[in-house]
């Protein structure tokens, strides 16, 4: 991937550029603008812009302040912009368009949202040992009017953003090596705007879910909602691949939500959290001034590969 990576929400536009060294990567750029508060327009998937020139001109500020011209970059979106879906299919088509359709139709039974208005990207996973027969197929999906009206703004500064990724998936790649030689891991990531389960099995993306805060802060969640689902996602974990335990998590998100996410965490999984720290990323150089929680999702865009 570019070595150079935006991450936007509501309220700020980010930028890393990292570069690759023989053991690890080093951050030779890190900078943030700020966003007006009402520069996007809450919706039920995401969010779009109300004025281009909201983010017109925060983006030609931050460009300002590089060394450097940027052609190509990667941009991270929250989780309730980009979402993502694991669905089962017997048999998938191997002609584009025919996939799309399947997975269009997929989708449509799985979520409230007219999929002929969504951009759609797939990832064939590996098949379970108890679930043979069927082809896993991980779907990230948005809404292509405000990915494409963001992304032409980026073009308007001679920038082409080649890789749009959401935050769990990136944060997934930052920290994929600390679960590599676990069978079952996780990250739990705490945002502004909710939080998301991601499992892997055996380095592999298996289950993620999302939940939305609707008007709530991270800190003010109650905690029988969260264990409730907390507890949910552990049964279904179990009816997926039956008594394998979780031998890793790591918890990703602002320090003063930290400590009773990994008592929650641990409660309902029986195993530890650990918040991530710089040891976590694979990164060399000063990282004062980055937060590791908003460092992480930028640098994973960076390290990803290209299957």
């Amino acid at each position: 991937m570019p070595p150079h990576v935006f991450a936007l929400d509501g309220a700020r536009l980010r930028y890393g550029r990292f570069v690759e060294g023989e053991q690890s990567w080093s951050m030779s750029a890190y900078r943030q603008v700020g966003l007006g508060e009402e520069a996007f327009v809450p919706g039920p998937l995401g969010s779009s812009l109300r004025d281009p020139e909201w983010f017109r001109e925060p983006l030609a500020e931050l460009l300002g302040t590089l060394d450097s011209p940027v052609i190509e970059a990667s941009l991270v979106l929250p989780d309730s912009w980009l979402r993502l879906a694991v669905v089962e299919i017997e048999k998938l088509p191997r002609g584009a368009k025919a996939r799309e359709e399947i997975l269009r139709w997929k989708l449509q039974q799985i979520i409230p949202f007219k999929v002929e208005d969504l951009r759609l990207r797939e990832m064939e996973l590996a098949q379970l040992q108890n679930r043979q027969g069927a082809k896993r197929v991980l779907i990230g999906f948005g809404l292509d009017q405000p990915l494409s009206q963001i992304e032409e703004l980026f073009a308007e500064q001679g920038i082409r953003i080649g890789n749009l990724v959401n935050q769990s998936l990136a944060t997934l790649s930052a920290v994929g090596h600390n679960l590599r030689n676990v069978e079952l891991g996780a990250v739990a990531l705490l945002t502004d705007d909710g939080y998301s389960l991601s499992f892997t099995y055996r380095g592999e993306p298996l289950v993620h879910r999302h939940r939305p805060l609707a008007g709530q802060s991270i800190a003010e969640l109650p905690e029988a909602m969260v264990t409730r689902d907390l507890n949910l996602t552990r049964v279904f974990l179990e009816e997926l691949l039956g008594d394998v335990a979780l031998e890793r998590v790591l918890l990703v998100g602002p320090e003063e939500s930290l400590a009773p996410w990994s008592s929650w965490l641990e409660e309902s999984f029986g195993f530890p959290a650990l918040p991530l720290e710089a040891q976590h990323l694979s990164l060399a150089g000063d990282l004062s001034g980055a937060l590791m929680h908003e460092l992480a999702p930028v640098l994973g865009a960076a390290v990803q590969r290209i299957p």
